[in-house]
């Protein structure tokens, strides 16, 4: 077994963490560990797709929590919304559905598997309701 690895187990450390000798001046060396922080969650297209439409209508992570909870305080909203965005807590559907209301979005708009997906929902959404059906209509007798 190596020193590296009885040093992890003794410290309990895992992959993430560091360990490393330091030399000091006097010519011995130190051990030196520390904790490396946990990877953050990579933002999904949720995340993603949130946060770009809340920037786009001017709001900030507070603003909207208040408008989606009901809730004046910034301590509580903010850090649901920036874990909604940074995809460490996913949004049940009925949330989905009032933060798309709240943001003048259809929720399918949030839910699409691929961001291509998301563009042609939100173009789709954007027409007039006769395009659309002539559109849709014309695709169907195909």
């Amino acid at each position: 077994m190596s020193i590296r690895l009885a040093l992890r187990r003794i410290f309990a450390l895992n992959a993430n963490d560091r360990l490393s000798l330091d030399g000091h001046t006097s010519g011995s060396q130190r051990l030196c560990c520390s904790r490396m922080p946990a990877p953050q969650p990579t933002p999904t297209g949720l995340g993603q797709r949130l946060r770009a439409a809340r920037v786009a209508k001017g709001w900030t992570q507070v603003q909207l929590g208040e408008l989606l909870l009901g809730v004046d305080d910034p301590n509580t909203v903010a850090p649901r919304i920036s874990r909604y965005e940074r995809a460490m807590h996913k949004p049940d559907l009925a949330t989905i559905e009032r933060l798309a209301e709240l943001l003048d979005l259809p929720a399918a708009y949030f839910l699409a598997a691929s961001n291509t997906m998301a563009e042609a929902i939100l173009v789709l959404s954007q027409l007039a309701w006769c395009c659309r059906s002539l559109m849709l209509g014309s695709r169907r007798k195909r």
